[in-house]
């Protein structure tokens, strides 16, 4: 219970501040109307990816602690640890869905596939930084996770055709250079905002539920 409860303040108290940025961003690119399905779908994909790094702990800046604690040998702790291997590869279900849900680049297999591999990895890199294990089990879990989602989002699209309305084309709408890398600009924004401003708003909130 105090976990979920730790969870849910470090999600909402760093997702607080994003979203000014989010809106931000979107009136500063924005050159033609998008659908507001779109938009809608872009804040839960960042909450998504708040989520997924409070879940799976990245460094801040206040707390940067070199852990060289890796794991190279694959599936090593399968029969101890089963539950943890199905639940990274639920973590990243969303992941590999919302890509091409929100944005047709990522509708080629290619590119989600990648996409879900280098963000996995980038977690595991960050972890070096942080006293977290760095385990060559998340990153396949995750990856598998990134394809499941994909496959979902395929089996969806052919049944419910409205699921276009939140799909943007890189090439409409937004200034072309940030349409191309709108879900990586949406992903950086919520990761500097966690490294730099999250612990101070973590810490405020936990202060209000002191109280």
């Amino acid at each position: 219970m105090f976990y979920l409860k730790n969870l849910l303040i470090e999600t909402l108290s760093g997702f607080i501040i994003v979203i000014p940025f989010l809106i931000l961003f979107q009136i500063i690119n924005r050159k033609r109307n998008v659908s507001y399905l779109h938009i809608i779908g872009t804040y839960i994909y960042s909450l998504y990816i708040f989520a997924v790094l409070s879940i799976t702990g990245i460094p801040f800046l206040n707390g940067i602690n070199m852990s060289f604690t890796i794991n190279f040998i694959p599936f090593i702790d399968l029969a101890n640890n089963f539950t943890q291997y199905i639940l990274n590869l639920i973590l990243s279900i969303p992941f590999g869905f919302l890509l091409p849900f929100l944005w047709t680049k990522y509708q080629k297999f290619k590119t989600t596939f990648l996409s879900g591999l280098l963000f996995s990895m980038s977690i595991e890199i960050s972890q070096l930084f942080c006293f977290r294990t760095t385990d060559i089990d998340d990153l396949i879990m995750n990856t598998l996770g990134t394809i499941i989602g994909y496959i979902f989002f395929l089996i969806l699209k052919r049944t419910f055709k409205f699921m276009n309305y939140f799909t943007i084309s890189t090439n409409c709408s937004f200034n072309n250079t940030f349409s191309k890398y709108e879900a990586l600009i949406y992903l950086l924004i919520v990761y500097l905002i966690m490294f730099f401003l999250q612990p101070i708003l973590s810490e405020w909130i936990w202060n209000l539920f002191l109280l």
